[in-house]
């Protein structure tokens, strides 16, 4: 059965088709789109029994609808020293929608404002078979706890848009958390205060039992797009929870979103990081129509303190092409695209954001230079997919460290 978070144990509400709820009598099961969440009418002491997601040792819950079959590259075996990433991992992936309330985020916002909807992905079952025959060993997965992803959304794009993002996390072996808050043009919630929705994520998938202790918190990964770059590094700023970062096409204050109260900028404040949080930043060269220079991907490279900074620049990328729809007329509005395909870039962006994860919070290295050593065989795996894709690079890709 998969499991149903108790409101009055958790904090939380399950959205899926129904989940959580309780109708008067039989069965009810529903699926929501392609999400495929299935929810059976429990008593609340039973949901009060703290039943888990099923994320223990890669073991399939029966009853969850339509999983996605996610075939790839085992990647953790000792016979593998690194995969390109551009492929799905060796698990399945399952979902579910959870609404929870940020109760750090109080008295700063007030009412809906309260609520962060989250759409949680997660790693369902190991697909041997297919692992072991690509990798060539006996042992692959790590079989949990699992790290701790947590994804935030440009300014006003819905977490959706991010899906491939957290299904690609899922499948290595990551639980990875996209989220929603109630705001819209005429009803904002500050940097600051959205930073605080990703601590509380962090605190409440800590101590929800959902996960039944097979969620590793110590070292989160947090990835942000646009102005969720921002507040992602004002989040890692402030709780040392944050194990690595990744930048999609980061923004910070500028004329159009200048700095005040509330809204501070976060390059200034980057000096506040532990000097050996892995940062690595993936910024778009035809971004420029839609965010000033003075505080574009390249600002942020280069106000980082960490000695594990890595900067991808895809010279051709726009804003909008890192997400994973085809960008709204009035997105397209303002920030035009380039001729690079989108599938390029968000494959590219992928691929860079699970080998990060790897190097950097897996466990996997021990020391900072087997860390470099990992990533940058990582990207030379990349580059190759790249040309055999019949992608031209020179010019178009650059990868550059941190002196």
């Amino acid at each position: 059965m998969v499991s149903v978070l108790s409101p009055s144990r958790c904090g939380s509400r399950a959205l899926d088709g129904g989940l959580g709820r309780r109708p008067p009598s039989k069965e009810s099961t529903s699926r929501n789109g392609d999400h495929g969440v299935r929810a059976h009418a429990v008593p609340r002491r039973s949901l009060l029994a703290g039943l888990g997601l099923g994320l223990g040792g890669g073991v399939e819950s029966p009853s969850m609808g339509s999983q996605i079959a996610l075939g790839g590259k085992g990647n953790r075996c000792d016979g593998i020293a690194s995969t390109s990433y551009f492929d799905q991992g060796p698990y399945k992936v399952g979902n579910v929608k959870l609404e929870h309330t940020c109760s750090i985020c109080f008295p700063k916002v007030v009412g809906d404002q309260l609520i962060i909807r989250a759409h949680i992905f997660y790693p369902q079952t190991l697909r041997v078979a297919r692992a072991l025959e690509r990798g060539g060993c006996e042992a692959v997965g790590r079989g949990g706890p699992w790290p701790l992803a947590v994804i935030s959304s440009g300014f006003l794009v819905g977490s959706d848009q991010y899906r491939a993002y957290a299904e690609r996390l899922a499948s290595y072996g990551y639980v990875a958390v996209l989220y929603d808050k109630v705001e819209n043009i005429n009803s904002t919630i500050n940097d600051e205060v959205s930073s605080l929705f990703v601590t509380e994520i962090i605190n409440w998938c800590s101590a929800s039992p959902i996960f039944q202790g097979n969620l590793k918190t110590e070292e989160v990964y947090l990835i942000g797009h646009s102005r969720g770059g921002k507040v992602s590094l004002l989040a890692a700023e402030a709780d040392d929870r944050v194990g690595a970062v990744l930048l999609l096409d980061p923004v910070d204050s500028n004329s159009y979103a200048p700095e005040g109260p509330g809204y501070p900028s976060a390059i200034r404040q980057m000096e506040r990081l532990s000097r050996g949080l892995p940062i690595a930043i993936v910024g778009g060269g035809r971004s420029g129509d839609c965010i000033p220079q003075s505080s574009n991907y390249e600002r942020f490279f280069e106000g980082s303190p960490s000695s594990l900074t890595l900067e991808l620049s895809i010279r051709d990328a726009g804003h909008f092409q890192f997400l994973g729809g085809r960008p709204s007329m009035m997105q397209a509005a303002v920030c035009s695209a380039g001729k690079i395909q989108n599938e390029t870039v968000r494959d590219l962006s992928r691929a860079v954001m699970v080998a990060w994860a790897e190097s950097m919070v897996s466990g996997r290295a021990s020391s900072d230079r087997k860390r470099v050593g990992l990533m940058n065989a990582s990207i030379g795996e990349m580059k190759e997919v790249l040309a055999d894709r019949g992608v031209a690079q020179e010019g178009a890709f650059e990868f550059r460290w941190k002196a």
